[in-house]
C-alpha cells in the first residue's frame, strides 16, 4: 500500500474516531524514526491515536510499561470533574513495514482499553482487541485473527463443600502474582493474556484453526473493523 492511501485511510478514521469519541483527534506517527515516508526499507513504522486538545490529553502506559501512550475515555461519566473517578479509556494503535521505495504493509491494529482516574499514566491494562495480519507477520498461525486478549488478572476462589461459589463483582486493589493468604476464599492469581479469544472470523467450510483467521483485504476491511470495534467498547463499558 503507497504512503497516499495510507493517509487517505487515517483520514477517514480521523474523522470516525472524532465522532464516536466526542473529541478532536488524529492519528500520528510514534515518535523515534524521523518521517515515516522517508524510512529504510524494513524498517517497521508506528501510529497512535493522538488528541489534537494538549491541555486535556490523558495519558497511560502501555502493557509492557515501555512508553506513555495517548487515551481517550470510552464514555462519559456522571460528574466529569470527579478526578477520583475509575473510568475506562482506549488507546489506538497500528505498526506497519516499509516493503519498497513507496510501498508498507499493514503488520497489526489494536484497540487497548485501561481503567483508571484521570490525569494519571497509572492506568491498569484491562482488555485489547487485535488483528495481526498473517500473511505478513509472523504472528501465530495457531491463535484465531482478529481476536481478544483478556490482559487483567483474574482471582481464582477456592470452592468448599463440593458447590460453587456464588461470584460476585467488586473493587478490588491491585495485586501481585502469586498466592493470596488464605481465610480470603482466594487462591491464587490467573492470568489470561495469552489466550487469543478469536472474534468474528468463523468460516465454517475451513479446518481449524484456520476457520477463526482473516486477513484485511483492502482498505475498507481495516477501516470498518477499526471502527465498529471502537464503537462495540464504547457501547459495552458505557454498561459496564
Amino acid at each position: 500500500m503507497g504512503p497516499g492511501k495510507i493517509e487517505t485511510l487515517h483520514y477517514d478514521l480521523n474523522a470516525k474516531f472524532k465522532k464516536i469519541l466526542n473529541k478532536k483527534v488524529w492519528i500520528g506517527q510514534v515518535p523515534g524514526i524521523g518521517n515515516w515516508k522517508d524510512a529504510n526499507i524494513g524498517r517497521s513504522i508506528q501510529f497512535q491515536l493522538i488528541s489534537k486538545d494538549v491541555v486535556e490529553s490523558e495519558w497511560a502506559m502501555r502493557p509492557d510499561g515501555s512508553q506513555k501512550v495517548p487515551v481517550f475515555a470510552l464514555y462519559e461519566t456522571s460528574d466529569p470533574d470527579d478526578l477520583l473517578e475509575t473510568r475506562h479509556w482506549v488507546s489506538w494503535y497500528e505498526r506497519w513495514e516499509k516493503t519498497d521505495r513507496s510501498e508498507f504493509k499493514l503488520h497489526t491494529m489494536s484497540w487497548t482499553v485501561f481503567r483508571g482516574t484521570r490525569y494519571t499514566p497509572e492506568k491498569a491494562p484491562v482488555l485489547r482487541a487485535d488483528w495481526d495480519q498473517l500473511r505478513n507477520t509472523d504472528a501465530s498461525r495457531e491463535a484465531g485473527h482478529p481476536h481478544w486478549h483478556l490482559l487483567e488478572p483474574v482471582l481464582a476462589e477456592e470452592r468448599t463443600s463440593g458447590s460453587f461459589p456464588t461470584a460476585s463483582l467488586k473493587e478490588l486493589k491491585p495485586v501481585r502474582h502469586g498466592t493470596v493468604s488464605s481465610g480470603t476464599g482466594v487462591v491464587g492469581i490467573i492470568n489470561l493474556d495469552r489466550l487469543h479469544l478469536a472474534m468474528g472470523a468463523w468460516d465454517p467450510d475451513k479446518p481449524h484453526p484456520t476457520c477463526w483467521q482473516r486477513s484485511a483485504r483492502s482498505n475498507r476491511e481495516v477501516r470498518e473493523w477499526a471502527v465498529r470495534t471502537l464503537q462495540y467498547l464504547c457501547d459495552q463499558f458505557a454498561q459496564f
